[in-house]
């Protein structure tokens, strides 16, 4: 991009940002490209300054797809932030919180860990890797189940933590309440309802 930009007339681009006071989409000469920025001058102030590719774009460039991939790149930004604050959250929860490994469970991981005698200090660092595993998915189950409930979505939307909760997903055929007592008396009286249809 930055070779064909050299042969355009200026201003070659426009650049996202702050000039001269002003936050916009200003017209600029692109001089330079170094490490994933580009050096840009301001026509109007002659100002200079390093932007990312995602705030310079090109005039020979189709503006759709630009700003397709802009939107694309901001939407990934926030689905990152949220996944940062979400596991912060998670990270938060005291441990004393969560039921510990029992020490059977641990035995029957390092049974099916063969090592050779020459690794045999590797089974500490594999328990300590298994328990921080183990703690970290308590929490979150913890975490997904308060999720569940509405009356926690405020204090999520206040945390700016998107509720992920899993999506009920209906069978083809409908869903029946379950139904308490003499079964064989009440699926009777279904399988006669049905039998109506």
């Amino acid at each position: 991009m930055f070779d064909e930009s050299q042969k355009q007339p200026c201003p070659q681009a426009k650049s996202l940002g702050y000039f001269g006071g002003v936050y916009g989409w200003h017209d600029v000469e692109v001089i330079s490209y170094d490490h994933s920025r580009f050096l840009v001058r301001l026509i109007k102030t002659q100002e200079v300054k390093h932007v990312i590719r995602l705030s310079l774009i090109f005039n020979f460039e189709d503006q759709r797809l630009f700003f397709n991939r802009l939107n694309l790149a901001k939407n990934l930004m926030n689905n990152a932030a949220d996944d940062l604050r979400f596991v912060q959250y998670i990270n938060q929860i005291d441990d004393s919180e969560i039921s510990k490994m029992s020490a059977t469970a641990k035995e029957n991981i390092l049974s099916k860990v063969k090592f050779d005698d020459r690794f045999k200090q590797y089974n500490s660092d594999l328990i300590d890797e298994v328990l921080n595993n183990y703690s970290l998915n308590l929490k979150k189950f913890i975490v997904l189940k308060q999720m569940q409930s509405s009356h926690n979505f405020n204090k999520f939307h206040l945390l700016r933590i998107c509720i992920r909760k899993p999506l009920k997903v209906v069978p083809i055929y409908g869903t029946v309440r379950n139904q308490q007592g003499n079964y064989e008396y009440k699926f009777k009286i279904f399988k006669d309802q049905v039998d109506k249809f």
